[in-house]
């Protein structure tokens, strides 16, 4: 499956909690079925559900909705064309890269 479709998913399905939790739904399907691009489905999974434990029952301002999109949607770019080189390193940056991104977006 292409990290692409996490896009897919939540642009088709509004941007609020329950898109999020079907692209949890999806990252753990992948991560069950191989280990190929193992790191960015838990990478993505992790987002997706904290984004669900914050929102699901909460109400979500549109600015916010946007800009949690924003993050998530950068973070499956940028591993999507880090995976289509093919390139371990590039890979791995990528990977380091996007984790770090994600702990420190959790701050805010």
């Amino acid at each position: 499956m292409s990290l692409y479709k996490f896009i897919e998913i939540i642009e088709e399905s509004g941007k609020g909690a329950q898109s999020y939790q079907e692209c949890l739904r999806e990252a753990r399907r992948q991560l069950s079925a191989s280990s190929q691009n193992a790191a960015s489905y838990f990478i993505l999974a992790s987002v997706a559900e904290k984004f669900v434990d914050t929102f699901y029952d909460q109400p979500l301002l549109s600015q916010t909705a946007d800009e949690q999109y924003d993050n998530f949607k950068d973070y499956v770019i940028r591993l999507s064309k880090a995976e289509e080189t093919g390139d371990a390193s590039i890979i791995l940056d990528a990977l380091n890269k996007v984790s770090y991104d994600v702990e420190k977006n959790k701050r805010r």
